[in-house]
């Protein structure tokens, strides 16, 4: 299943994940497979027992992206394109698949998590609270980080920063430290590690102007 983190404030997102496809008998057959993509300013994650879709959709994303006339695929369209290419494998048995969106809908952070379980697709949308934080992770089948006790303390190093320490750095170097725990305590995950990131450019834009403007 792997494992995938995601952090998103309203500067800034950032999504890393594990390397590991795992075969029916629990054994790695890949320790390179890349489970997230960068799409304009959204990043996308994956985990599941199959990569046939999740190839699917990378390849669908980047062609629908230089295919379309606006210079940036919208949120709607990522999550209908998304949506779709997972339709095609309802009808697969014990198909599972969990896909984390987060980043920018025109300056606004944006959290969607869409999963195919028991052939039903399930969507849920979460809202970022003014001046605060969201963590998200696709954790393995053999461990779930909230529930053992041990990991809450990747948890608690976030909840204890102030705003001022909440940086890109500060935050990959947590989510690498809470990737490598989960790979010591799961046979699906391994060390092998991709990230992305993206910035808010809408509040970039706005500071320069309020600077331009000496405001």
């Amino acid at each position: 299943m792997s494992f995938v983190s995601a952090f998103i404030t309203k500067d800034f997102a950032s999504i890393m994940s594990d390397g590991q496809i795992t075969g029916e008998n629990k054994k790695a057959v890949q320790e390179d497979y890349k489970k997230i993509i960068k799409v304009n300013n959204f990043l996308i994650g994956f985990t599941g027992n199959s990569t046939g879709p999740v190839d699917l959709i990378k390849k669908a994303v980047g062609e629908t992206d230089s295919s379309t006339e606006m210079p940036f695929l919208s949120k709607e369209i990522l999550l209908l394109l998304i949506k779709e290419l997972l339709n095609k494998y309802r009808k697969i048995r014990h198909a599972k698949i969990h896909v984390v969106v987060i980043g920018f809908n025109e300056g606004k952070p944006s959290i969607n998590t869409i999963s195919l379980d028991n052939s039903e697709i399930y969507e849920q949308k979460d809202e970022l609270e003014d001046n605060g934080y969201r963590l998200i992770t696709l954790y393995p089948s053999d461990y779930r980080l909230e529930n053992k006790s041990e990991g809450n303390k990747f948890i608690e190093k976030i909840e204890a920063l102030n705003g001022e320490n909440i940086t890109l750095y500060t935050i990959k170097k947590i989510q690498n430290d809470i990737n490598n725990f989960v790979a010591d305590n799961s046979n699906t995950a391994n060390k092998h590690i991709f990230s992305e990131y993206v910035k808010n450019g809408r509040l970039r834009s706005e500071l320069k102007k309020m600077r331009n403007l000496n405001i």
